[in-house]
């Protein structure tokens, strides 16, 4: 499902000068397709970087999240 998102809608990032350097990102799907990859992306990045062993399970009550142990 998450590679079905990043796949769903093309993007790219271009580097733009105004008062200074700044990054653009661009799509030619709609907005909610591009949110959605960006999200997708992001958690490829999370669950298959280096950043995944300091992903821990939160245990206070009748939480099903996860947090990061560095925040």
């Amino acid at each position: 499902m998450i590679n079905d998102q990043v796949r769903a809608a093309p993007r790219w990032r271009e580097l733009t000068w105004g008062e200074g350097p700044q990054v653009r990102a661009h799509s030619p799907a709609d907005l909610i397709a591009t949110a959605r990859a960006e999200i997708a992306q992001q958690a490829v990045d999370l669950f298959g970087g280096p950043g995944i062993a300091e992903l821990r399970a939160c245990h206070a009550p009748d939480c099903g999240c996860t947090s990061s142990s560095g925040a």
